[in-house]
């Protein structure tokens, strides 16, 4: 029986904050679950709660909790084509800005529908940072990024 063992992703949009405000975000649609010759239509994933690691200048000001990445808690169920969605931000930090960032290295889970067995697909590294005074913000995560100015 094959499993899933990896994940590719396309940037499906950006998505739009108001001016002013700190933060960049994207829609990853469709992030594909490989091998693709063989369905997993019947698979459900999940991505895990976790702290924020490799904090540095602006975000050292957080108490750690804050920067904790807090997922939905509902399993999705892959379609036809092995793929789901996600979406990758951060936003609404508060200026004066500088330089800084942290990473959220994410368990994903996947299992069969109805299903107690669960198995790992390889952790999703999303990285969120601030390059500057101005708030410049990148987010990236499974290959693909989006940079923002307030």
């Amino acid at each position: 029986m094959k499993k899933p063992a990896s994940e590719s992703a396309i940037k499906d949009s950006n998505l739009v904050y108001t001016a002013g405000v700190q933060g960049a975000g994207m829609r990853l649609d469709p992030i594909t679950v490989v091998p693709t010759n063989v369905s997993f239509a019947n698979v459900e994933c999940l991505e895990m709660p976790g702290p924020a690691t490799n904090i540095w200048g602006y975000f050292t000001n957080y108490p750690p909790g804050f920067l904790n990445h807090s997922p939905s808690t509902n399993w999705i169920q892959l379609n036809g084509f092995n793929a789901w969605a996600d979406i990758a931000d951060f936003q609404n930090h508060l200026s004066p800005w500088y330089a800084g960032g942290y990473e959220w290295d994410i368990p994903v889970r996947w299992r069969v529908v109805g299903s107690t067995n669960v198995g790992s697909l390889p952790n999703r590294l999303q990285i969120c940072s601030i390059a500057d005074t101005n708030g410049t913000s990148t987010v990236s995560k499974l290959g693909q990024s989006v940079t923002r100015s307030p």
